[in-house]
């Protein structure tokens, strides 16, 4: 039996903003396990200053995407 506390989530949500209360804030979501790796990712695809992490993503939140990929998300 898997002990799902051990599973890492399967993608991570962020928050991307060129500074703190930006009305222009988009949402990535990035399907990688580790959340450095994702934070890493989101910050090479957007030019925005500011990625904030907000969350773990659920499989079916991620259903579609690539592993590894980064892509815009909408909440």
């Amino acid at each position: 039996m898997t002990d799902l506390s051990d599973t890492p989530p399967p993608g991570w949500l962020f928050k991307v903003e060129n500074h703190k209360g930006d009305p222009f804030a988009r949402y990535i979501a990035a399907r990688l396990a580790d959340v450095d790796e994702a934070t890493a990712a989101v910050r090479e695809a957007v030019e925005e200053k500011i990625v904030t992490l907000v969350q773990n993503l659920s499989k079916s939140e991620v259903e579609g995407m690539q592993p590894g990929e980064v892509r815009p998300y909408n909440t």
